[in-house]
């Protein structure tokens, strides 16, 4: 699909709502599958991510703290209070939150 090409993923570049491809899964690896020079190869890359791609998931269909949406900026298991937590930290130490990644390996615990 183009939009994904322009979005660089399947969630919309303003307001974060995903798009789920109009095209079937099926149909989508054929067309993978028919790309010249190295076609078996393009279908492995491609077969972990029909899976999200497709998802159609309550926590999937939009960007936020999770379970309400998803983010690849923090765990599954993180909640809004633990990332005011961490980043109250960082800005005690003149950090931005912007383009960092949080992920809680245990309680009150992150990395």
């Amino acid at each position: 699909s183009d939009l994904l090409y322009t979005n660089a993923g399947n969630y919309l570049s303003f307001g974060d709502s995903k798009f789920i491809p109009s095209l079937d899964q099926a149909a989508f690896e054929k067309i993978v599958a028919s790309v010249p020079n190295n076609a078996a190869s393009h279908v492995a890359t491609l077969k972990p991510l029909l899976g999200p791609l497709y998802d159609h998931g309550e926590s999937k269909l939009s960007l936020a703290y999770p379970p309400a949406g998803t983010t690849s900026y923090y765990s599954e298991n993180i909640t809004e209070a633990d990332v005011k937590i961490v980043n109250d930290f960082l800005i005690s130490k003149d950090i931005s939150m912007y383009n960092n990644r949080v992920f809680k390996t245990a309680e009150n615990t992150f990395e």
